[in-house]
């Protein structure tokens, strides 16, 4: 029994440390990120650019399309 105790107490406390990090990286950061992976590939057209011209001519007929 008391093993079983000690093991759910060291997952809680890996798991509380392991995301720790994340509540000291700023809202601001995480927004600059946010954006830069959403416009990834830079180059030749980023897959979000490139999915919305596809949307808006009608390109787009399946639902795997989309993604």
């Amino acid at each position: 029994m008391m093993m079983t105790y000690d093991l759910k107490r060291i997952k809680h406390e890996m798991e509380s440390n392991m995301f720790n990090f994340l509540d000291n990286i700023s809202f601001n950061t995480l927004l600059i990120f946010s954006i830069v992976m959403l416009l990834l590939p830079f180059r030749p057209m980023p897959h979000v650019v490139e999915k919305l011209i596809m949307l808006k001519n009608g390109e787009l007929r399946e639902a795997i399309d989309i993604f």
